[in-house]
């Protein structure tokens, strides 16, 4: 499944409609297609819709913002295996975006009942610190391996740096290349999206990622990561 999906609904940050998504994961071949926007559950029903209309099996994702105790704040990707776990997810996303402006308080996740609910941590230093604690605290966690790129040559480094960090644990790796934009020829409208939206960010996305990649275009791009051997 391609499981990166950043539609319309993630203001000022995603594009297109879910219609559109679904035309290029069939012209693709894919079978199931994940969402995974920031902050919002907004576009669910919508993408599930398109999806069904398609014939395509769409699977529930969220990005959430977490805070911990000492005021950091992090992302971490959560998918729904089953409608407890949905019932699960929408009162999180209920308590960020009622309660705590728009962040879930790491202790009330991470004590919280996480049945039904799939983690991924992305590889950056404080999921990489953080793992422990969310092993411990649900069933199904993995690591994302990712295929994207940062124009910040230390941004990229550093994801490197953690993926291989990540390759030495027990937490099984899982690919989820997040894509903004449907097409690699739009790849620039990410980050005119982020302007008008005054949005600062440290991980703008290299000119040709951020794209709805094909598995062939995955495995070209983690190919570079390994040796020859």
């Amino acid at each position: 499944a391609f499981l990166g999906v950043h539609g319309k609904y993630e203001i000022m940050s995603g594009s297109r409609e879910y219609k559109d998504w679904c035309d290029k994961a069939k012209f693709l071949g894919m079978k199931s297609l994940g969402i995974c926007e920031s902050g919002t559950l907004a576009g669910t029903l919508p993408f599930q819709l398109a999806c069904n209309k398609a014939g395509i099996q769409p699977i529930i994702g969220y990005t959430a913002r977490v805070e911990d105790e000492g005021g950091e704040v992090y992302e971490i990707k959560i998918y729904v295996q089953t409608e407890k776990g949905w019932r699960t997810l929408l009162n999180y996303h209920n308590k960020a975006n009622v309660e705590t402006s728009g962040l879930i308080p790491e202790r009330a996740l991470i004590k919280g009942d996480l049945e039904g609910l799939v983690i991924i941590l992305p590889p950056n230093k404080v999921t990489w610190e953080k793992r422990k604690l969310y092993t411990q605290a649900c069933q199904f966690v993995y690591w994302q391996f990712t295929t994207n790129e940062y124009k910040s040559a230390a941004k990229d480094g550093e994801i490197l740096e953690i993926m291989k960090e990540f390759m030495s644990t027990d937490i099984s790796p899982i690919l989820i290349s997040d894509a903004y934009v449907l097409n690699r020829r739009d790849t620039g409208i990410r980050k005119k999206l982020l302007s008008i939206g005054k949005v600062k960010t440290n991980e703008i996305l290299e000119d040709g990622h951020g794209h709805f990649k094909s598995f062939d275009e995955c495995f070209i791009d983690i190919e570079s990561n390994f040796p020859n051997d």
